[in-house]
């Protein structure tokens, strides 16, 4: 695999970050980004700037000029990309927009921790 940016690093062992991967795959018809899974030690040696530790805690996206976003930053830098949506980024630049995209976002995150937690309590899931 080609490890080339944009770059969107997610968890292919937490079910939430996999069905959110294969959705922006159904929408990225022309592949502009490249999905990498955390559990791919490549990307940590190719990108020193990415953390493992900090990859597995949150979504993690590399734009073309390096910048790192993280989170909700992730979910709105997305939206902006797929043109079924991107007629309503404008929304995300206003302050309810944000509030509302990092509302989301931490709903979601709270599933996947618990997800995560459950997980590593179960010694059959290991």
């Amino acid at each position: 695999m080609e490890l080339k940016l944009p770059l969107l690093v997610y968890d292919a062992q937490c079910p939430l970050c996999v069905r959110f991967k294969q959705g922006l795959e159904r929408w990225d018809t022309t592949n502009r980004i490249c999905y990498v899974p955390l559990e791919n030690p490549d990307v940590f040696i190719k990108y020193p700037q990415l953390s493992f530790e900090a990859c597995r805690e949150k979504v993690h996206y590399l734009k073309e000029d390096g910048e790192i976003l993280i989170g909700a930053d992730v979910v709105s830098e997305l939206i902006r990309h797929y043109p079924g949506v991107g007629k309503l980024a404008w929304l995300l630049e206003t302050d309810v927009g944000k509030k509302t995209v990092e509302f989301f976002y931490q709903k979601v995150e709270s599933v996947r921790q618990k997800i995560k937690s459950d997980e590593e309590k179960c010694g059959t899931c290991r």
